[in-house]
C-alpha cells in the first residue's frame, strides 16, 4: 500500500520513528503501564450509586497504598453503561522496587484489589468485567517529542508525536490527539493541491501545532514529570492528609486544633511538617 502522505499515529511504541532515526527507543521513565477493567452496568445504576443527574458523569483519581505507595495511582471514570476501574504504574519507579523486592504484587492484583476494595465494591457490586485491557502512557510529553514532527511524506500525531499531559489530577490525551490529528490534516490537503508533499511544505503542521494550544500546555506545565515520579508525593503526602483527617474527625473527648493535627500526622508519616511545607514550596517553586 502506498500513499503520498503517511499520518504515523502508531502510539507509544514508535518502531516506524526508531527506524527513521526521529527518536531513540523508550525511555522507561518517561513511561507508564496502565492497566483496566471495563465493569458493565446499567445506566441508571450508574446513576444512583455515584449520585449522578442523567448524562453526567464522574471521574476519581486515587493515590496512595492502592500502588503499594509507588507513582502512579488508581482511576475510576463512569461512562454511560459501564465504569473504567485501573492502575497506573510509573515504569522505572515500578521496575526499581520490584528490582529491590519492595513489591511482589503483578499490576493485575494491584487493579483486583481495587475492584474488590471494601469502600469502592458498592459501586459496581453486579456488574459484569466486559473488557481488560493495558497500555504505555507518556509520562512528559515533551521530553517525548520526536525530534521532527514532519518530513518529506510524513507527518506525526497523537501520542506517537508524545502529545499527552498527565498533571496529577487530569490526564489529557484524547483532545491534544484529535486536534493534532485535524491540523495535520489540513497541512496535508494544502500539500496534495499544490502537488508538494516535501518536509518544506509538511512543515506547516509542526509550526501549526507549536502555535496551538496543545503546545502551549505542554510547556506551560512542564517539569511536572519531576513531581509525578517522586514517591514523597505518592506515600508520604497522602499518609500526612489522610492522618489529619483521620485526628479532626475521629476526635473523641479532646479534638485537636488544625495546627495541633497536621503536625501529629507528619511526625508520624516521618516527614516533619517544616519539611513538609518547604518540600510543596519548592515543587510550586519549579512549576
Amino acid at each position: 500500500m502506498k500513499a503520498r502522505v503517511v499520518v504515523d499515529a502508531e502510539g507509544v511504541n514508535r518502531m516506524l520513528l526508531e527506524r527513521l532515526g526521529l527518536v531513540d527507543p523508550p525511555d522507561p521513565s518517561r513511561l507508564a503501564l496502565g492497566v483496566k477493567e471495563v465493569i458493565r452496568l446499567k445506566p441508571d445504576e450508574i446513576e444512583a450509586r455515584f449520585g449522578l443527574d442523567r448524562k453526567e458523569g464522574l471521574a476519581w483519581l486515587i493515590a496512595g497504598d492502592i500502588t503499594n505507595w509507588l507513582p502512579g495511582g488508581g482511576f475510576v471514570y463512569t461512562m454511560n453503561d459501564s465504569v473504567s476501574v485501573g492502575i497506573v504504574l510509573r515504569v522505572a519507579s515500578a521496575v526499581e522496587a520490584a528490582e529491590r523486592g519492595l513489591i511482589r504484587e503483578h499490576v493485575s492484583r494491584m487493579v483486583e484489589r481495587l475492584r474488590l476494595h471494601p469502600y469502592f465494591k458498592r459501586f459496581w457490586a453486579g456488574g459484569d468485567i466486559a473488557e481488560y485491557g493495558g497500555r504505555l502512557a507518556i509520562e512528559g510529553g515533551l521530553g517525548y517529542m520526536p525530534r521532527k514532527l514532519a518530513i518529506s511524506g510524513l507527518v506525526v500525531v497523537g501520542d506517537a508525536a508524545g502529545l499527552l499531559l498527565n498533571t496529577g489530577y487530569t490526564i489529557r490525551g484524547v483532545d491534544f490527539a484529535a486536534y493534532s490529528g485535524k491540523l495535520a490534516a489540513e497541512t496535508i490537503i494544502h500539500a496534495l493541491s499544490k502537488g508538494d508533499t516535501s518536509e518544506e511544505t509538511l512543515r506547516v503542521y509542526e509550526e501549526k501545532l507549536k502555535s496551538s494550544f496543545v503546545y502551549k500546555e505542554l510547556v506551560r506545565h512542564r517539569g511536572i514529570e519531576r513531581v509525578m515520579s517522586d514517591p514523597w508525593f505518592f506515600k508520604a503526602l497522602p499518609e500526612i492528609s489522610v492522618g489529619v483527617l483521620a485526628r479532626l474527625f475521629e476526635a473523641d473527648y479532646e479534638e485537636p486544633t488544625i495546627a495541633e493535627a497536621l503536625l501529629e500526622a507528619a511526625r508520624e508519616a516521618g516527614t516533619p511538617l517544616p519539611v513538609a511545607l518547604a518540600r510543596l514550596l519548592s515543587v510550586a517553586g519549579e512549576l
